[in-house]
């Protein structure tokens, strides 16, 4: 990914990995979710204020920490459902009752239930 950077303004342009408060799209199709979360973590690098998303409205360095925070509890959570032997879809239900802090982010009720799926599948492959 690319990540156009402006010194002198304090501010990144992000496109698609990361959003200000807003679950992934749709069941993460194509997405590696370990390293989705290396390169949000390696943003919290950059000297910036202000990050622009291709989608939504400007955020800072929390914006990017919580949608670390995010993803690394959905990994965390589909592969603790993968160890409890929960099917796909008691995982759905088991992660969004342990997730809904979420609740008020953008896509919520259209994509979580989703990226649950994403994310348990991205477990399921990565597993064995």
């Amino acid at each position: 990914m690319l990540v156009p950077r402006f010194p002198k303004q304090q501010l990144i342009f992000v496109v698609d990995f990361a959003n200000n408060d807003a679950v992934g799209w749709q069941n993460l199709p194509g997405w590696y979710l370990g390293e989705l979360v290396a390169m949000q973590k390696r943003l919290l690098a950059f000297d910036f204020n202000t990050v622009i998303f291709a989608h939504g409205i400007p955020g800072d360095k929390s914006t990017i920490k919580r949608q670390t925070e995010y993803y690394e509890n959905l990994m965390s959570l589909a592969k603790l459902a993968l160890e409890q032997g929960l099917s796909e879809d008691e995982a759905v239900k088991t992660i969004q009752s342990k997730m809904s802090k979420y609740q008020t982010w953008h896509s919520y009720d259209d994509w979580f239930s989703l990226n649950i799926r994403g994310a348990y599948r991205w477990a399921k492959n990565n597993n064995s």
